[in-house]
């Protein structure tokens, strides 16, 4: 069995996850989903439908051979931890939307693969629920960073851009995430988020924001 490319719905992390009898290959982004409904797979919209990835942990799988009781468990191939993480459409470095299909990368640079859904509203669903859970662990980080930091300097936002990258001799351009925050009256750039204080200090480009007051 090929590897099985999904998220476990709300939660810290995202897992890519893989049957203990299928093969343990390294996860790429060419790997495409097989979610079959031997597996236990139910969709979140139609709990009846056994073709899409279930909002919550998989539990084990009993069969029986040869009148014996087998276990079928799932374990974690690769975990992603989603503070300050972000979900993608993109292909990694372009312009260009996977159809039906996303991504997300941690803070770590490690990436869940690609994960393809079977229609629009599904794809809407999981890119909905792993949004909100990056956003709301994203904010308590934020939290934390401001208590260490003068109230005229707090954290207002964080989150991830994608910077265009010229090609020399070459038509189009690259992209190139960015993680940005605006703290104070300051936007800070990161080429990966700030891990502490110091990363604050040495590792960010900072440009001041200025208000202009029309007359």
């Amino acid at each position: 069995m090929g590897h099985e490319h999904t998220p476990h719905g709300p939660g810290n992390e995202c897992h890519d996850q893989n049957n203990c009898g299928g093969n343990n290959s390294s996860t790429t982004e060419s790997t495409t989903s097989q979610l079959r409904p031997e597996d236990g797979w139910r969709s979140p919209s139609n709990p009846t439908t056994p073709t899409t990835p279930s909002t919550t942990a998989t539990s084990p799988t009993s069969t029986k051979m040869n009148n014996h009781k087998v276990e079928k468990q799932w374990v974690d191939v690769v975990t992603v931890p989603l503070m300050m993480a972000y979900i993608t459409r993109y292909i990694f470095g372009t312009d260009k939307l996977r159809p039906q299909a996303f991504e997300v990368r941690g803070i770590n640079g490690i990436s869940t693969g690609v994960v393809h859904c079977e229609d629009a509203a599904m794809l809407s669903q999981w890119i909905k629920h792993i949004t909100n859970n990056i956003i709301g662990l994203t904010n308590l980080q934020m939290k934390l960073y401001n208590s260490s930091f003068p109230a005229s300097e707090h954290v207002l936002y964080m989150g991830w851009v994608c910077e265009g990258v010229l090609n020399q001799n070459l038509p189009w351009q690259n992209w190139k995430p960015k993680f940005i925050a605006l703290k104070g009256t300051d936007i800070y750039m990161f080429d990966t988020p700030p891990l502490n204080t110091h990363d604050w200090l040495e590792r960010a480009s900072v440009w001041a924001v200025t208000r202009r007051c029309s007359a």
